[in-house]
């Protein structure tokens, strides 16, 4: 195997890394008196920056194939809504629930003015929620 070419798949190893990694960042913040809330990520390739993109996902995960991230990242976003599930935090699914098209990103990772505004549409209500539970007595 070409030791430089692209993988196909985020490696066990590093998602169970990814999964220590969450548990440990939630355990800590809850230690310290903190609210969370897992958020999960959503990647788009838009069709007319197709390859710009792509581009753009090949420098965020060098190792991976840039057509495979958004399949890869949904591993990521897997787990957590299995640690949000197991350890009751409120998760806000924007990866799954949101709506998304190619106006709402500036790249691939990053989004506009209108996917920033769709965003905060998704995560508003959730957070009112919260807040509203945490300052009931």
């Amino acid at each position: 195997a070409d030791v430089g070419a692209a993988k196909n798949h985020l490696t066990e190893e590093g998602v169970a890394v990814f999964e220590r990694n969450v548990r440990s960042f939630v355990a800590i913040a809850r230690a310290h008196g903190a609210q969370v809330v897992v958020v999960t990520q959503p990647v788009r390739i838009r069709a007319a920056h197709a390859n710009a993109d792509r581009g753009i996902l090949a420098w965020w995960i060098p190792d991976l194939a840039p057509e495979v991230v958004a399949t890869e990242l949904e591993r990521l976003n897997d787990v957590l809504r299995t640690v949000a599930g197991e350890r009751s935090v409120p998760l806000v699914d924007i990866a799954r629930d949101g709506r998304w098209d190619d106006g709402d990103f500036g790249d691939a990772l990053h989004y506009t003015a209108a996917g920033s505004e769709k965003l905060a549409g998704m995560l508003l209500p959730r957070l009112h929620a919260l807040l509203a539970g945490v300052a009931a007595p």
